[in-house]
Parts: C-alpha cells; sequence; structure tokens
C-alpha cells in the first residue's frame, strides 16, 4: 500500500490534493489497473499537448525573428527582407539570396 500511495503522489499534477479524492483514486486503481494506466495515459497527453500546442505559438514568432535577423547580418540589401517569411517562396525567392550575400 505505501508503494502504489507513492507513486500516486509521485504522478499526482499538484502539490495539494484533497485526502477524499487522493483515496478514491487508490481504491479505484487497485480495483481496476487498467484505470492506473488510463489516468497516466491521460496525464501524459495533458503534458504533450501542453508542451505542443506551447510550441506551435512561439514556433513562427522565433522563426521569423530568426531568419529576419539572418538576412539583414548576412544578405542586407536583398529586396525580400521586408517581406518576410513569404517572400522566400515568393518572389524575389530565396534562390536570389546568393547574388546579395555578403
Amino acid at each position: 500500500p505505501l508503494t502504489i500511495r507513492a507513486v500516486f503522489d509521485a504522478m499526482s499534477t499538484g502539490d495539494n490534493v484533497d485526502p477524499s479524492i487522493a483515496q478514491a483514486k487508490l481504491d479505484e486503481f487497485r480495483s481496476d489497473p487498467s484505470a492506473f494506466k488510463n489516468s497516466l495515459l491521460k496525464q501524459k497527453l495533458a503534458g504533450f499537448s501542453s508542451i505542443a500546442f506551447l510550441l506551435f505559438l512561439l514556433g513562427p514568432i522565433v522563426a521569423e525573428t530568426c531568419i529576419e535577423a539572418a538576412s539583414f547580418g548576412w544578405f542586407p540589401e536583398w529586396p525580400g527582407g521586408d517581406n518576410l517569411p513569404w517572400s522566400l517562396l515568393i518572389g524575389p525567392g530565396f534562390w536570389t539570396i546568393p547574388q546579395y550575400w555578403i
């Protein structure tokens, strides 16, 4: 019982758990071992989806900042620098960058 409680406490999402809820979960896990697996998968899915959502929100911002800094630092006279990131694909295009490389 102590091992099960330690594992449950390690997997809990918060520091404070209502004792009645914790006991109900322990009883559920003891009676149905697949409930433990389902709870673990649900917690992993919540964690991975929150990380993926954060990367989804921050990714374009970081990518645009890096591309813009690279264009102003390495090929400042390239005419597509004003319309990034679309100018990489639609006129003048990334294939014209070597002409303006410093």
